[in-house]
């Protein structure tokens, strides 16, 4: 993205900027000041940053994380890493946040429902996630199948978004959990241990809207994956924008979009194209 602004302003591209009604986005077009009088193809770019302050512009996020606690978990370290990373994440969520955590074996089991996050409440999560226990066998689809009967059974959903987390060695050896239709629903999943299985994970990220699978086979490992889901999950402002083109006097050969995370000082959104 920065070798394409440097290649705009070296070919004299023009820059404007205005605001969507609420001053939470600011959009800026790039695009030549002049074209030839004959038929010629013609480009431009639109930018949209969020402009309002952090903590005030971002939605609240619903979160769901979904632990492996199956007995495949005790091995290698890999329940203290989960346990570690979710300590991390519960530092890493505000008061406009609510957060669930469901855990599996052979049955899935709701550890607690959808809670404020605040001082009394991190503590108190962080105390049942410490005192879990790896044991049984792995039906991550039961896991999945909980978090979202979370989700969709929540009362409060104005200006809210939602995710689920799913932490496992995806060595699944109940159900099917790629089979889970989770709709418009984020599933990040994380690998945990040198031996994780792959192949579920993926294909549950993959069918999702916008998940991703990423690895952390130990405490060394699993900063980078944390920061970066994080920072795109508490930092959306905008979602479901949709930007309509109208060709006038012209044909629209070709449109495109994609999202980039900023540092704290910037904030998300989400664009869809149609």
């Amino acid at each position: 993205m920065l070798e394409y602004f440097v290649e705009c302003l070296r070919l004299g591209w023009h820059i404007s900027e205005s605001g969507f009604e609420g001053e939470k986005t600011k959009t800026t077009v790039w695009n030549k000041t002049e074209a030839p009088l004959e038929e010629t193809k013609f480009k431009m770019m639109l930018e949209l940053t969020g402009v309002a302050e952090f903590d005030e512009a971002r939605l609240g996020v619903d979160l769901v994380t979904v632990l492996d606690i199956s007995g495949s978990m005790d091995e290698d370290d890999k329940l203290e890493t989960l346990k570690f990373a979710m300590k991390f994440l519960i530092q890493k969520v505000s008061p406009i946040d609510r957060l669930s955590i469901v855990t599996f074996s052979n049955r899935a089991h709701k550890l607690c429902p959808l809670r404020q996050i605040n001082e009394n409440s991190q503590v108190e999560i962080e105390v049942q996630v410490m005192d879990l226990d790896a044991s049984g066998g792995t039906n991550i689809q039961a896991g999945l199948e909980t978090a979202l009967k979370v989700l969709n059974g929540r009362r409060f959903i104005r200006k809210r978004s939602v995710a689920i987390m799913l932490m496992s060695d995806g060595d699944q050896n109940h159900g099917d959990a790629s089979l889970v239709e989770v709709g418009d629903v984020p599933v990040y999943t994380f690998g945990f241990g040198n031996d994780y299985k792959p192949d579920v994970l993926y294909t549950i990220a993959k069918n999702s809207a916008g998940g991703t699978f990423s690895v952390v086979q130990d405490l060394n490992k699993f900063n980078e994956a944390f920061s970066q889901c994080l920072a795109g999950l508490l930092s959306v402002v905008v979602q479901d924008l949709k930007l309509t083109f109208t060709q006038q006097n012209s044909t629209i050969i070709k449109n495109s979009s994609e999202w980039h995370r900023y540092s704290r000082n910037h904030s998300l959104v989400q664009v869809g194209t149609k």
